[in-house]
């Protein structure tokens, strides 16, 4: 069931770019998820990634919970990002692996968190398929992008999962069969665990994606109203 996305009018980040618009409709060609976004005046940027980089998931909290049970919902935090990702539906992911840590707070030693690594690939293929997308999203002048999948990560979505070294036996064990893909960072300051997260990264073979230009990307310009099916092509 969609949510009500009026109570992100308050939020500093994740105001929609036309808030005055509400009509819902059906693209014909994107999730729901989306098609709902659109509605209540989100903007959406022309991008994608390269095939054959990487980008990543931060999860700051009861990492350990959905790593046994192989799969990465929701997860119970009182960030502001965190609550516009369970109003909105989505699950935002990044390219930008300092993002990724701070979203985390995999510096934190008091903390059951983690930062998923996956194959851009994955991103590209659920926005053929309308399930993905970027959001064009900011405030003071100053526009972000967001990007994000409309389903939640599987185990079997990820290549490696970054964890900090005071969890990382308890991770290992949960799921012996992955323990070779479990990388270890020391706690630190952010600086410091970004230093030793990328030279992780480098050891595997892993480089973060580059946004791509697109041409198959939400736009609610690309509609028009229509008294017999809403919003059309």
């Amino acid at each position: 069931m969609l949510k009500d996305t009026s109570p992100l009018l308050d939020f500093f980040l994740y105001r929609p770019q036309y808030p005055n618009f509400d009509r819902q409709f059906s693209s014909g060609e994107w999730n729901q998820v989306i098609d709902h976004l659109m509605a209540a005046g989100y903007d959406f940027k022309p991008e994608q990634f390269n095939e054959d980089g990487y980008l990543f998931r931060g999860i700051s909290c009861g990492f350990l919970k959905a790593f046994q049970k192989k799969k990465f919902e929701h997860y119970s935090d009182s960030a502001e990002t965190n609550i516009a990702e369970q109003i909105m539906q989505i699950y935002f992911v990044t390219h930008d692996l300092s993002d990724a840590i701070t979203a985390s707070s995999l510096y934190d030693s008091h903390q059951d968190n983690a930062v998923l690594v996956f194959k851009s690939s994955l991103f590209n293929q659920s926005l053929q398929l309308g399930d993905a997308a970027v959001l064009n999203i900011g405030d003071m002048g100053v526009i972000f992008r967001y990007p994000f999948l409309t389903q939640h990560l599987t185990l079997a979505d990820v290549d490696y999962i970054l964890v900090n070294e005071t969890i990382v036996e308890q991770v290992k064990a949960c799921l012996p069969e992955f323990a070779d893909r479990i990388l270890t960072v020391s706690l630190g300051t952010h600086s410091e665990v970004l230093i030793i997260a990328q030279s992780c990264l480098q050891t595997v073979g892993i480089s973060a994606a580059k946004p791509e230009r697109t041409q198959h990307y939400p736009c609610l310009r690309k509609y028009r109203k229509s008294s017999v099916t809403g919003f059309i092509k």
